[in-house]
């Protein structure tokens, strides 16, 4: 590991050594996990998914974890395996946070199956996910996705990487065409907006608010606007909600917050932007525009720098009249600081 992080200037340079890298590590992982039976015995040595594991996040980390999970085995027979490891680690608090993030990011990857989920299950938990949770999901889920919802939620709460992969995988399963089909997509999303009407400080921590914001910026910048549907707007709604109410102050005083805001508030103008009736979205454009120009001023840089993107992409999808007028109002931000 000492010698991958000195590649961080230049990660490209890994690319020719990651071929044969990392489907070796998969292989050992995948095997010793279809090889070995019952809850890991705690010892002195790291287990080899561990390792495994630690090598997988600094690549990530140093490659992006776009490329390093392009390189996991994608086959479906290993969904169930992967998971009754996770349970298993869980159970007995075997398992480090890079491990779960390996875990989950790997579980996302397996949601791409083109085979129905019930198809690769072979059984119903004790507890179903409803059960289990208190959320109200549909009747009759796969059993995989009867375990895989209170993992995802679980982990939403968390304040290390895993929180992101979870929010990455509830969004890659919600997704999946069985699942639309079965009504999870829509249980999901109002269970998301039902949590942000309905906390407050003393109910909710920042970290699980910033899961579910997590889980709803990563759907509106995965799903179009016809998988959506009238969504779309809720989620705009819930979001200005987030930076207007002062009982979600605690939320909005965080600058990851207000990043995910910017990202989900410049997805869904997109959307409308691309739509065949992009004249419904003048409202949404006047406030998001308005927004980002006031948040380009904000103290924190990751917050300014995504505003400026956010402004950037939304005034290149303009017709050029409507550009012209963003970027005047931009200069005259500028001018106005100057002076």
């Amino acid at each position: 590991m000492v010698k991958i992080e000195p590649f961080q200037e230049e990660p490209q340079l890994l690319d020719t050594h990651l071929r044969y890298v990392v489907p070796q590590l998969v292989d050992a992982y995948l095997e010793y996990l279809l090889q070995s039976t019952g809850t890991p015995i705690k010892s002195k040595a790291v287990p080899l998914p561990l390792a495994v594991s630690r090598v997988l996040y600094i690549l990530c980390k140093v490659r992006g974890q776009k490329v390093i999970v392009g390189f996991l085995n994608n086959e479906p027979r290993y969904l169930e395996p992967i998971l009754d490891h996770f349970e298993k680690g869980l159970g007995g608090e075997f398992l480090v946070w890079e491990e779960k993030f390996v875990a989950l990011l790997w579980l996302s990857h397996l949601m791409l199956a083109p085979f129905d989920l019930a198809s690769i299950s072979s059984g119903q938990p004790a507890a179903t996910a409803h059960q289990r949770t208190g959320i109200t999901l549909p009747d009759n889920l796969p059993g995989v996705v009867n375990r895989i919802i209170p993992i995802c939620i679980d982990h939403l709460k968390c304040a290390t990487r895993e929180r992101d992969a979870a929010a990455g995988l509830l969004v890659r399963l919600s997704l999946r065409p069985d699942m639309r089909k079965v009504g999870l997509l829509e249980s999901l999303v109002k269970w998301a907006l039902s949590f942000f009407s309905n906390t407050t400080e003393s109910v909710s921590d920042i970290h699980t608010c910033l899961g579910v914001l997590t889980f709803l910026s990563g759907l509106v910048a995965s799903a179009n606007k016809d998988e959506l549907g009238d969504f779309l707007m809720d989620i705009y709604k819930a979001c200005d909600f987030i930076v207007n109410q002062g009982n979600l102050e605690f939320v909005k005083s965080s600058a990851v917050a207000r990043k995910l805001v910017i990202k989900t508030f410049r997805h869904i103008v997109t959307h409308y932007l691309q739509s065949d009736s992009p004249e419904d979205s003048s409202a949404v454009l006047e406030e998001v525009i308005d927004f980002l120009l006031q948040t380009v001023g904000d103290g924190d840089s990751p917050v300014r720098y995504a505003a400026s993107k956010a402004l950037s992409v939304i005034t290149m999808k303009l017709e050029p009249e409507l550009g012209a007028e963003v970027i005047e109002a931009i200069l005259g931000c500028l001018n106005e600081d100057a002076a």
